[in-house]
């Protein structure tokens, strides 16, 4: 399994009546440096398929379940989902139309929403609140590659909402943003001055 170097890896788990919508959030979540794993897309044409779903299982840091009405009915998405929980990782459900259960059962289903854009911004703070060192750092280095100025002001204003940083996270974020012009040229100036000083807060709240 390729993932993109450094982004945070999120194993889709979806039937396949629903693996156009699981293609279109694993699109959305692009802007936030999260790959996506969506195993129509991801494994090749005549690649072993078993054997690249284990690898993406395994090493996923998160697991999104796309619950929708005929979930039970898959061989595979209680197998991923019952993976993801035993090997500790987040596992994020987003009910389409039903309800978690089981295992997942436990968590806090996110709902679904056609606009992909809010919906992935939502998976994010999910995220932070089930993990905040990776959340937080999983935003950091989002902000640090992201292609354009709109997406680096909507990043920054949620980073200044975070609840945690540490002393790393603070160091990746004042290195990163020298290195892209799409954060130190940002207009209003000042935004990324005020990110930077409330990740030093909390770091030396650590």
């Amino acid at each position: 399994m390729k993932w993109k170097p450094h982004w945070t890896r999120a194993f889709i788990s979806h039937t396949n009546a629903a693996a156009a919508n699981a293609a279109r959030l694993a699109e959305a979540l692009a802007r936030f440096s999260i790959h996506g794993f969506v195993a129509h897309d991801a494994i090749d044409s005549g690649a072993p398929w078993r054997g690249e779903l284990e690898d993406a299982l395994n090493s996923a840091h998160a697991l999104i379940a796309l619950v929708t009405r005929d979930w039970s009915a898959s061989h595979w998405t209680d197998q991923e989902a019952g993976w993801a929980c035993g090997r500790g990782i987040p596992v994020i459900p987003i009910s389409m139309g039903a309800t978690p259960y089981g295992f997942i059962g436990d968590y806090q289903a996110l709902p679904w929403s056609d606009d992909m854009d809010s919906l992935a911004e939502a998976f994010m703070w999910s995220y932070i609140r089930m993990d905040q060192p990776a959340g937080v750092s999983a935003l950091v280095n989002a902000a640090i590659e992201s292609p354009s100025f709109a997406t680096s002001r909507r990043i920054l204003q949620m980073l200044l909402d975070v609840p945690y940083a540490d002393e790393e996270i603070y160091e990746a974020f004042t290195q990163g943003a020298r290195s892209n012009d799409q954060l130190y040229d940002l207009e209003p100036q000042g935004l990324v001055d005020r990110v930077a000083e409330h990740l030093e807060h909390l770091a030396g709240q650590g």
